[in-house]
């Protein structure tokens, strides 16, 4: 099943995808809810995050620890990662966490193939059964001393480190089973 929230004019709603539509119901995927009988074509709706996550977690590596004294370019690429201890900067400004559009039950989060493409050139491509922690061992780390809540999103990670990014450069992740997730790089304003 894939859910979504989506909106129509000023209303925002959450649904059910199927084919080329959207179904609305009652509620949203985390309580009890109710199908409608008001459908909408998915060209005409604007697909939002499908959730708003009460807090997004992102896991990551820790830094490489390797000294360097007067570096080049190449060398200051993800600075924030290799200065911050936990990644923090890194992985948790505005607009760093795009994620969607929809949610998709049913998978096997230890099967998917995830891409990445920068402008259409494939930077990474692996399976989630390569990660080095898988989803299940996380959550239950987590937990012990983490309370999860329905809504909560969990980042995973990638396989490696991604290149640089400027504007008007475009980031696409697929994940198999879900679809791509297509994103424009624009400067702040």
């Amino acid at each position: 099943m894939k859910w979504c929230r989506f909106q129509i004019g000023a209303q925002v709603s959450h649904g059910i995808v199927e084919d080329d539509a959207v179904i609305e119901v009652a509620c949203s995927q985390f309580d009890e809810h109710s199908v409608t009988r008001t459908t909408h074509r998915l060209d005409r709706v604007k697909l939002l995050a499908p959730v708003i996550p009460p807090i997004l977690y992102a896991a990551g590596g820790g830094p490489t620890g390797r000294a360097a004294c007067r570096g080049d370019r190449a060398e200051g690429q993800r600075e924030w990662q290799r200065t911050d201890r936990t990644l923090f900067r890194a992985k948790n400004c505005d607009t760093f966490k795009p994620f969607g559009p929809w949610i998709v039950t049913g998978l096997d989060p230890r099967q998917l193939r995830i891409v990445v493409r920068h402008n259409g050139t494939v930077w990474e491509d692996f399976s989630s059964a390569d990660q080095i922690w898988d989803t299940a061992t996380w959550i239950h780390e987590m937990s012990k001393t983490t309370t999860l809540h329905p809504g909560d999103v969990l980042w995973m990670g990638t396989e490696g480190a991604d290149g640089d990014m400027v504007p008007g450069d475009v980031i696409e992740v697929e994940i198999s089973g879900i679809g791509t997730l297509r994103n424009p790089i624009v400067a702040e304003t």
